[in-house]
């Protein structure tokens, strides 16, 4: 009966047969045998041969190949034998070294039945060395990481970086990496290579050891080859002795497998006159960055979201790519960068003593001193412990083989007894040791452990008939393997530093090549460089457009999905294989296959099949890899947060959902079920709810359209070049929902066409849509913090960071010849003010359009006459800033028809001044545990407070009471805003979501005032359960809804809040009687400084 090696009939067939597995169970006198493709099994049908006899217990054993996961072959898949040898548990073999080559061995020659081994290494422990350099793994799901078992766990590890690009010290690009202009899949689908810490992968490859043991504190001092008799006498054959430091009893083993590292002992041990590693002239100074809480140093450039940069000039490259970063998964996690700075050196100096870590960041930052950004808050945000330096090395793999082999055919042709080195194995650095140039050398000390598992398989089986023959055959396949690599290594290490690399052409991904010297003349004409351009992606993508190069869609767009393929995914979902379904997608050449997938009657989407199973890791990897969108809907209309039973996997959807960009403001259409959302990337997203206003139900909304509007590149201020993305910093619509202004943080003012605006996002849509532009529209081009539009629909006012007030004409914005009415020389400026020494915090116009109020974080609140018939000065309008409160004043309401100004401030308090009065505040109302930040106005005697502690309560002005809570949120609520409806109160928060909440009991509320005699707020107990809506995408997140218990509670706490009010000197009113509607006596308003001074005399 002929038997067959499971791996082997699997690789007939594997580039054709479907990925689905089946589960078989066999004989008990046999490993399990499961998740075989029935495809291979179908093959050997058609070609005639018995399959039976693949599973038949008399001629075949079964072991795992892998943990506890993948295919289960014959324990003879190397070389097509039927059983596994009784002489594969005897050997013992010693590794010395721990790195990827030794442990990479180790796990493979377990798979292969060998259980005595043991690995020595001269570090104390695993975490004794520094966390080593990011490495770049190969992402295959046939791969050597899948043979090793590890795959899974090293890609839940992976730092995204989806591309890069080539760039001059200048900033000017000559090259690109990535899929961003390829189509219109932007980048996700399955990515090839993974980045992960050298020392990450280390332990994981360390917790798939099963029985090998490892020794720590062993430095090999020693080896000697000894020979061993036997009882009776008999010479048995030859063993390795290894003497190591501080150890006083030898260890004597069959094998030794050589993976110490580019100084190795061993092999100085064995082959004493070796050749040293060969010099490079190339010297290597690599950090990593970290950040700190007391770290002033922003990396918030687009090089650096998820992608990294070559840059290159004068013999010198830097290369720069992600390490490690906070993610869905782990929000907590800080984003650090690698940076590895080359440059060219004497080879003389490679004996040099090494420096130390302030010399090499001075160093570092002197070679790099005009590069552009963000190259110097990189090293700068390095700390000292965290980098360091080498002289960059290689070896010629056939140097130590043939030397090896060369002295063993000298010792075998001697007269003497003498023993000879043929049971020692080199791999690794310790043989093959190359450049980083080429990215290979971890890749190739893991495919070494492959090798050396293979030939000791083949040995054990005895197609091997010595151990010279073993020796040879694997040194021979590893040096044929490595040796041309380390060759190309050495070659690109030279070419990246010499003037070469600048003059030729690179390649330019997702443009033809014929195209690619054109792309870059244009970029060089219209000086399109990383110093001069915020979003090089944007830009570029523009430029392409108009040169009409953009490669089209793929015509495997049009999607044809097999059924089959199909039910392997919905398979590979349920079983909750993500191994299976990684492989699933690498077998689509379409990105967009996953993505479009349907189940069953409900229509579900592969994040819903993953939701509803709860595997948080299988959801991360469909949102943020397969590029499954968390916002489509099965056929009961709900999107995979919807469906979610599970609190922690609802929380994991809200902050995949919500991670692309954090809301900085928001503002509701005033007659359109519309919201836009300014996002600190610089982007307005546009959102329609008009489900939400249809529906009862909490439900997640959609996403019009996101645009990139603000592409300025900020200077950081803690250095001359450091750099950071300009947010859109505040958003205002219209009074006729016509427009939409927009400020940024770069201190520019846009204004925008909302309805071209609220279109599906193009790359022109920033461009298409914007009416004008003023880039320095504040003080010393400080962050705009405010826009407010004025009674008269033509004129705007913003606040700046800087203090300072301004009014712009819309009408004259866009036109550059205007009138010397314009102020300054800036288009539409028709009036300015810089009075405040802190930010601009809020703004409020009187309802005839005649006064304007401004609060400053300063303290002090500012009033100014704008009447449009005055002929006043700028000076002489500015009436009056009120006493310093001693407390920053946050945000500001007129209210009693204009009798009061409400302003909340940073201790909680909310400051009343009387309208005309404007030195002191007339009133006070405590009672707020933290900052107020935003206030919203219901009616005029109704406020809407948001506070530091996440709560929005209900606030009562004269009477001075709170009335309840209308919702809540653990992170603090910067911004309150009222949809046109009235039906629904936006806010924003800290953690990057916008929510939504029920605000039609206010409404009702509002109209039993009406009819309340004594002119007292009725709260509702019991009588409807306000809702809290969330809205999803930047803005998505989970609010817990307010109740009536909320209500209750917050009665009590009215009470006590009354009560303290009678008791503090805080609380005095001057409210009217009309206004009090009770019988109390009107407490007298604090005095004023003035006032207590001549009370004094």
């Amino acid at each position: 009966m002929t038997t067959f090696s499971l791996e082997a009939i699997m690789m007939q067939r594997q580039s054709q047969a479907l990925a689905w597995y089946d589960s078989m169970e066999i004989d008990s006198e046999t490993i399990v045998y499961k998740f075989v493709p029935s495809k291979a099994l179908a093959w050997l049908q058609r070609k005639q041969l018995v399959v039976e006899a693949v599973l038949a217990v008399q001629n075949v054993k079964f072991m795992a190949k892998g943990s506890d996961r993948g295919l289960f072959a014959c324990s003879e898949d190397f070389s097509g034998g039927t059983t596994a040898p009784q002489s594969v548990g005897a050997l013992f073999i010693a590794i010395i070294g721990s790195g990827l080559a030794a442990l990479s061995t180790a796990i493979r020659l377990e798979q292969a039945g060998f259980n005595r081994i043991t690995i020595y290494e001269r570090d104390a422990s695993l975490i004794s060395r520094r966390e080593g350099y990011g490495l770049t793994l190969k992402y295959d799901p046939k791969g050597v990481l899948q043979q090793l078992g590890v795959l899974e766990k090293i890609a839940l590890a992976d730092c995204p970086s989806r591309s890069h690009y080539l760039l001059t010290e200048t900033g000017q690009v000559r090259g690109y990496y990535g899929n961003a202009f390829k189509s219109k899949h932007g980048g996700f689908g399955q990515r090839g290579n993974l980045r992960v810490p050298r020392q990450v992968v280390r332990e994981i490859l360390v917790k798939a050891l099963r029985v090998t043991r490892i020794a720590w504190n062993h430095k090999l001092i020693k080896v000697e080859a000894i020979k061993v008799d036997t009882d009776k006498g008999e010479t048995n054959g030859t063993k390795m002795r290894l003497i190591f430091e501080h150890e006083a009893k030898p260890v004597d083993a069959d094998w030794i497998i050589a993976a110490d590292g580019i100084r190795s002992a061993t092999v100085d041990c064995i082959l004493p006159h070796a050749p040293q590693p060969k010099p490079m002239g190339v010297r290597l100074i690599l950090g990593l960055t970290r950040e700190c809480s007391d770290s002033k140093l922003d990396l918030n450039h687009p090089l650096l979201r998820e992608r990294g940069f070559y840059t290159l000039t004068n013999g010198h490259r830097l290369f720069v790519m992600p390490y490690s970063a906070s993610s869905p998964l782990h929000p907590d996690e800080h984003t650090r960068y690698m940076w590895q700075l080359s440059f060219l050196e004497d080879i003389n100096e490679a004996s040099a003593p090494p420096k130390l870590p302030e010399q090499l960041i001075k160093e570092a930052l002197d070679r790099c001193r005009d590069w552009h950004n963000p190259v110097l808050p990189l090293i700068q945000s390095t700390p000292l412990n965290d980098v360091w330096s080498t002289h960059l090395c290689d070896r010629d793999p056939t140097q130590i083989h043939d030397l090896q082999l060369k002295k063993i055919a000298k010792q075998q042709g001697s007269a003497s007894n003498q023993s000879f080195f043929d049971r020692v194995v080199v791999i690794g650095d310790a043989l093959h040791a190359m450049s980083c140039f080429k990215g290979q050398g971890a890749n190739q000390a893991l495919l070494d452990g492959i090798v050396v598992a293979k030939w000791f398989s083949s040995a054990a089986s005895g197609a091997c008939t010595s151990p010279l023959a073993l020796l040879r055959g694997c040194m021979r396949e590893v040096v044929q393997r490595t040796s041309p690599i380390v060759a190309a290594s050495r070659t690109a290490a030279h070419y990246w530093h010499s003037d070469m690399v600048l003059r030729d052409e690179h390649t330019f991904a997702g443009v033809p090549n014929d195209r690619v010297e054109e792309l870059l003349g244009k970029l060089h004409n219209k000086q399109v460089s990383a110093n001069a351009t915020p979003n090089l992606d944007v830009t570029i993508q523009e430029i392409l457009e108009e040169m009409n190069v953009v490669q089209a869609i793929e015509s495997s767009d049009v999607l044809t999905v097999d059924k089959a393929w199909k039910d392997a995914v919905m398979r590979a979902i349920r079983g909750e294989r993500l191994d299976l379904l990684r492989e699933l997608s690498w077998l689509m050449s379409n990105s967009l296959a996953l993505q479009s997938l349907r189940f069953d009657d409900n229509d579900d989407s592969c994040l819903h099949l993953a939701t509803r199973m709860a595997n948080m890791e299988m959801i991360y990897w469909l949102a943020t890899q397969a590029g499954c969108d968390a916002f489509t809907r099965n056929a009961d209309n709900q999107t995979a947060y919807d469906v979610s039973m599970d609190r922690d996997v609802s929380d994991l959807l809200a902050r995949i959902i919500m991670y692309q960009g954090k809301p900085l403001d928001l503002e509701f259409h005033p007659s359109r079920s519309l919201l836009v959302a300014a996002l600190v990337d610089g982007t307005l997203e546009v959102h329609d709810f008009a489900e939400l206003i249809d529906n009862d139900d909490d439900e997640p909304d959609s996403l019009i359209s996101s645009t990139h509007v603000h592409t300025q590149l900020l200077a950081s201020k803690t250095t001359e070049s450091g750099s950071k993305q300009a947010a859109a910093r505040c958003v205002q619509f219209s009074s006729s929902g016509e427009y939409i202004y927009s400020g940024g943080t770069a201190g520019d003012l846009v204004c925008l066409n909302a309805d071209r605006l609220s279109t599906f996002t193009t790359s022109q849509s920033a461009k298409t849509a914007t009416q004008w532009s003023i880039p320095k529209a504040s003080y010393q081009a400080s962050p705009l913090q405010i826009i407010t539009e004025m009674p008269n629909p033509n004129l705007i006012v913003t606040g700046d960071e800087a203090g300072g007030v301004r009014i712009w004409d819309v009408r004259m914005c866009c036109n550059t010849s205007t009138s010397a009415k314009s102020y300054a020389t800036i288009p539409g400026c028709v009036h300015s003010w810089k009075k405040h020494d802190d930010y601009v915090s809020g703004l409020e116009c009187s309802s005839d359009g005649n006064t304007l109020l401004a609060c400053s974080a300063d303290c002090t609140l500012s009033v100014y006459d704008v009447r449009s018939e005055s002929v006043l000065s700028d000076a002489d309008r500015f009436l009056r800033r009120s006493d310093d409160q001693e407390d920053e004043l946050l945000s500001i309401k007129i209210m009693k028809n204009g009798r009061k100004v409400v302003c909340g401030t940073g201790e909680g308090v909310l400051c009343m001044w009387s309208y005309g009065v404007w030195g002191d505040v007339s009133d006070r109302l405590p009672g707020h545990p933290q900052s107020i930040d935003a206030l919203l106005k219901v009616d005029e005697s109704t406020l809407l407070t948001g506070s530091s502690d996440g709560l929005i309560r209900v606030v009562s002005i004269h009477p001075n009471k709170f009335l309840g809570v209308l919702g809540e949120c653990p992170f603090p609520i910067e911004k309150l805003c009222l949809s046109a409806c009235g039906n629904y109160v936006g806010s924003v928060t800290h953690d990057n979501v916008v929510r939504c909440y029920d605000a039609r009991i206010l409404r009702d509320d509002c109209a039993e005032d009406e009819n309340n005699e004594d002119g007292v707020t009725n709260v509702r107990d019991n009588d409807e359960q306000m809702e809290t809506v969330p809205i999803l995408q930047a803005t998505s997140g989970t609010a817990r809804q307010g109740s009536d218990d909320e209500w209750s509670e917050m009665d009590e706490a009215s009470a006590a809040a009354d009560e303290e009010m009678k008791d503090s000197s805080d609380s005095d009113s001057d409210s009217d009687s009309e206004d009090g509607g009770g019988q109390n006596a009107r407490p007298s308003r604090l005095k004023t400084d003035n006032e207590k001074f001549f009370e004094d005399l």
